[in-house]
């Protein structure tokens, strides 16, 4: 099990955090406490030098590295900065990564139709990757955004063909100005860790697509 390296912004809480990469919400405006707990404590365990005293919903001063474990009982996000997206997405039954990634990109944007002007199939297909990619142990949100946005990666199968200089080098990249991310997260092994697990997650996609005859749960239709 890796950590995430995560650099927090103004108003950030050990809560906020743990909702920006774990499904820890139900239906709307319920949380899963439990489970929201558990994610906090991880994080708090695995941080060092976190004041002993904080709480879950303290807020952080701005740049605290954060160290966020890898819970794989726990189910990832579906990542998106798009909020309709998201919510039509949640609204056909894709509420996490397990979920939207049983899925091809192209098969989501069938439960999708008609794709309001809010968003294409593009802003679909990249909220799928962005998803799979911090899905992978040990990713963090602006990594992920990076690899696809600034590298070019759009799918697993583009990241495992990586090679483990070429991820090295991102890696050193971000933690360079102008990107300036916590240094631990070019000491984590990420390169060769994100490599293999690309291609299992890639392989284990695919043979589930084959297998499926009904590509999809059947969800209800929007008003």
């Amino acid at each position: 099990m890796a950590n995430a390296i995560h650099s927090t912004s103004a108003g950030d809480t050990l809560a906020s955090v743990s909702r920006a990469y774990y499904a820890l919400e139900g239906p709307p405006g319920q949380v899963w406490d439990v489970d929201l707990e558990r994610v906090c404590h991880a994080i708090r365990s695995a941080t060092p030098a976190l004041p002993d005293r904080l709480s879950d919903a303290d807020p952080l001063p701005a740049g605290t590295t954060l160290f966020i474990p890898t819970l794989w009982e726990l189910n990832r996000v579906v990542f998106t900065e798009n909020a309709r997206l998201l919510a039509d997405m949640q609204a056909r039954g894709f509420h996490d990564a397990r979920t939207l990634l049983r899925c091809t990109p192209t098969q989501v944007v069938q439960y999708l139709l008609p794709l309001p002007v809010d968003y294409s199939a593009n802003d679909v297909a990249r909220a799928w990757t962005l998803t799979a990619l911090l899905n992978l142990d040990g990713m963090d949100l602006f990594t992920a955004r990076h690899l696809a946005d600034a590298e070019g990666i759009t799918s697993l199968e583009e990241l495992a063909d990586q090679s483990q200089a070429t991820l090295d080098r991102i890696l050193d990249t971000l933690v360079a100005p102008p990107h300036s991310r916590p240094d631990a997260l070019a000491k984590q092994g990420h390169g060769n860790r994100w490599r293999l697990a690309a291609r299992i997650s890639s392989d284990r996609h695919r043979e589930l697509i084959q297998r499926t005859i009904s590509p999809a749960p059947r969800f209800p239709q929007m008003a």
